[in-house]
Formats: structure tokens, C-alpha cells, sequence
């Protein structure tokens, strides 16, 4: 499972150069989130711009929400939790985000599903709305053992930020673990190809800003990843 914090200084960046371009409060959308690391980023850079967020979070999976919901009782800060395919989820209404916020999403989704993600994001931007995400290009093998600890690590991860913080109950904590396990065990990754080839086919929806391939220290090996902003056409 990817983390935000593999491209800290990336994330850091490109959140807050669009978020001092946006409208108050800017409406953030976090497509797919495999723990609360994404919206945590988001608070964080928007309160040191400063900037007034709304965000919203989706997901198919319960076990994201469930941690996203545990980060936004920590922060008092109101997360709307949406379980749902960002492709032909319900939001309510139009809905017009200033920023889809994402780490290596496309990669869950098989090649020939990765355009109808990037139409369903088109859609769901505003007026020269932008898109900040990554996405993994070399193959990475998870057998069973390596599954188990990539779940480990997770879980690991999770504890040493619940102890720093000591945010929420022990019972709490114990339940998250339990889904967190579930999640590392099962959760699928495809890689899209090539740089150039996923650059081109980002390119059929959107405009690049900016992209560059950088390697990054995967719990299980060394791998590449896209770090790339883009932006709706006009």
C-alpha cells in the first residue's frame, strides 16, 4: 500500500501552491484514501497557507472511512465520508471541487478503467479545477508472506502515530488495527505502465502542470513512481 508520506515534500508543494490559488473554502476531494494520511496532509498545508477546506472523502472501502472518520473526531474538523465508486457515486448535486487529491488510486483499477476515473474526475472539478496524485510504474509481487507484512508495517505505522498522540481509546485503536489487517491483505495494485504511456494517457483528459518520475522506499522493495499535477482543460 502506497503512502503519502513516501513524496512528503511533493504533496507539500502542490497542495498549498493550489490552495493559495483557491477560492475560501476550497472544496477538496479525496478519491480513494487507503488511510487518513491524504486528508491529514490536506489540513495541515491548508491551516500553514492558511486556508479554509471542505473535504470530502471517498470510498469503496468501509475500512478507509472508518480512519478518516477516527482523524476528523481527532482534528474537530467536519471530513464528509462518502462510501461509494468515484465513477457513479452520488454526492447530491453538482458537485465542484478546486482539488482531487489522491495517492497511487489509478493503480487500483485495471488499465481499461483508469479513463472512466479520470472522466469521473473531469466531471467532478470545478472551472479550472486541479488533480494531484501518483501513480506506480514498476510490478510489484505480494505472495502471501509479503502481504502479511505489509500489513505489519501498517499496523506498526498506525500504532507509533496513535502513541505520540495518544488520540482515541485503546478499544478504538484495536478496531482500526483489525480493519487495517483486512485492508493490507487484500487490497489489489496495478501498475500502468511506462511513464510516457500513463503521461499520454492522462494527457486525453487533462493538462499536465507538472510531472516527474522519482523512485521511492516501498515497504516490500524499491520502486518508481508519477508524482504529477494536472489540471481541467478550459
Amino acid at each position: 500500500m502506497s503512502s503519502p508520506t513516501w513524496r512528503d515534500e511533493f504533496y507539500r508543494f502542490a497542495i498549498e501552491r493550489v490552495l493559495k490559488r483557491s477560492r475560501e473554502p476550497a472544496r477538496i476531494l479525496i478519491s480513494g484514501a487507503a488511510d487518513y494520511s491524504m486528508p491529514l496532509y490536506v489540513v495541515m498545508i491548508a491551516e500553514a497557507v492558511p486556508r479554509l477546506v471542505e473535504i470530502t472523502v471517498v470510498d469503496l472501502c468501509p475500512t478507509p472511512l472508518f480512519s478518516c472518520g477516527w482523524l476528523s473526531k481527532r482534528l474537530s474538523h467536519d471530513f464528509r465520508l462518502v462510501r461509494g465508486d468515484v465513477r457513479s457515486v452520488d454526492l447530491g448535486g453538482p458537485a465542484r471541487f478546486d482539488l482531487i487529491c489522491t495517492d497511487a488510486f489509478l493503480t487500483r483499477f485495471e488499465k481499461d478503467e483508469t479513463a472512466e476515473v479520470l472522466s469521473a474526475w473531469e466531471d467532478l472539478l470545478d472551472d479550472h479545477g486541479h488533480v494531484i496524485t501518483t501513480a506506480r510504474l514498476a510490478e510489484i509481487e505480494l505472495g502471501g508472506m509479503g502481504r502479511q507484512i505489509y500489513a505489519e508495517k501498517l499496523i506498526n505505522s498506525a500504532h507509533e502515530r496513535w502513541r505520540k498522540t495518544h488520540a482515541g481509546s485503546a478499544s478504538a485503536f484495536a478496531e482500526l488495527s483489525r480493519r487495517l489487517d483486512i485492508y493490507a491483505k487484500r487490497v489489489i495494485s496495478t501498475p500502468l505502465g511506462p511513464a510516457q504511456d500513463v503521461a499520454d494517457l492522462l494527457r486525453t483528459t487533462f493538462s499536465i502542470r507538472h510531472l516527474e518520475v522519482a523512485d521511492v522506499p516501498d515497504p516490500l522493495r524499491p520502486t518508481q513512481y508519477l508524482r504529477v499535477v494536472m489540471r481541467k482543460r478550459e
